[in-house]
């Protein structure tokens, strides 16, 4: 957070450098955790229940698709029929993030590719319902949250998520209604028309914090 936050008044021009650039992270163990058996058991039951009260049955076919195989979420919805190997009970990856791949599955999954029904025009096993590409997700959060806001910002920025994939709205009193203003990103992750009072003084003091710490350390420095 304190890097991220020093290379933003970097690029304000607030201060010339970044001090905590170069510093080395501490190494976190990578994560390790599994759904369960019993965690396994109530999302079938989930599904079933959903299935029966009318659920899309190809969002619940994706879904079964990532348990069977463990693929990563986009490598499953944007999968392509020409990408199947049903000999070889196998998918064939174009791209990954160590390069094409071949990866064994097994018959549950290619059966359960296969019983996907084809949409015109689609190279898709899971296509959109509008449009050409292949299905995902949109989601609308309602939040107040300023610890929710940062991450997303920060994982902007990080590059892990990009600028053009975020839209936020500022809900803002107009009388008697409420007004919808679009906050512009950018993409480092920040907010170019930053609403005034917006989350209180919070991260104009950040920013101050993270200016004034700056030029202590090249005062320091230039010692």
């Amino acid at each position: 957070m304190r890097g991220w936050s020093d290379e933003q008044a970097v690029r304000w021009g607030k201060i010339e450098s970044n001090p905590a650039r170069g510093v080395r992270k501490l190494a976190s163990a990578p994560r390790e955790r599994r759904l369960s058996t019993a965690e396994i058991a109530r999302l079938g039951t989930a599904m079933r229940t959903l299935a029966a009260a009318g659920e899309h049955p190809t969002g619940l076919a994706a879904i079964r698709l990532l348990l069977l195989t463990g693929f990563r979420r986009m490598e499953c919805l944007a999968l392509q029929r020409a990408w199947v190997d049903a000999e070889q009970r196998a998918i064939r990856l174009p791209e990954t993030k160590t390069g094409p791949q071949m990866r064994v599955v097994g018959q549950a999954a290619i059966d359960l590719i296969l019983a996907q029904p084809v949409t015109d025009g689609s190279p898709y096993v899971f296509p959109a319902d509008w449009g050409d590409g292949p299905r995902n997700a949109q989601l609308i959060v309602e939040s107040h949250s300023e610890h929710f806001l940062n991450r997303l910002q920060r994982r902007i920025a990080e590059g892990i998520v990009t600028h053009d994939q975020v839209a936020i709205y500022f809900a803002r009193r107009a009388g008697a209604s409420t007004e919808l203003e679009p906050l512009r990103l950018n993409e480092y992750g920040d907010i170019e028309n930053w609403p005034e009072n917006f989350f209180g003084d919070e991260m104009a003091d950040l920013t101050a914090r993270t200016v004034a710490a700056g030029r202590r350390r090249q005062q320091e420095n230039s010692k």
